[in-house]
């Protein structure tokens, strides 16, 4: 991404560490979570699940996802945006 700095000149913004872990874990939720539905469908599955198969602790999700549901959600979100692109 790109942003005017206060001179209004344009210049490229750096992602921190934090920021690329943050969608790092994201990612590593969603692409898990995506396996688990389709295995056990959404009922069946359980954020403890997503979390083992992501390889990540249960409470690392919960830093990033409040819910199975918001996890859905944002699988649904990224498979409507790749259709888009």
């Amino acid at each position: 991404t790109e942003h005017t700095g206060h001179k209004g000149t344009m210049r490229a913004s750096i992602k921190s560490k934090r920021e690329v872990v943050c969608e790092l874990r994201q990612t590593q939720s969603v692409d898990a979570a995506r396996v688990v539905f389709a295995r056990n469908g959404y009922s069946g599955s359980q954020v403890e699940q997503i979390a083992q198969e992501a390889q990540i602790a249960k409470g690392t999700i919960y830093l990033y996802f409040r819910s199975k549901q918001e996890i859905y959600r944002a699988l649904l979100l990224r498979h409507v945006c790749e259709m888009n692109d």
